[in-house]
């Protein structure tokens, strides 16, 4: 692997279905505010 080469990489999978398959409700609202707190600070859409 060359030096600057970027180990992860953005993929299409959807950030909301992602935050919805935690098992567990209260890392799932703490996963929803915390991608709120991103979208509106940023004014992006995350990406996985």
């Amino acid at each position: 692997m060359a030096k600057n080469d970027v180990k992860t990489k953005a993929t299409e999978v959807s950030v909301a279905n992602f935050i919805a398959a935690v098992p567990d409700a209260r890392r799932r609202e703490e996963a929803a505010v915390i991608d709120a707190i991103h979208r509106r600070v940023t004014g992006l859409e995350p990406k996985m």
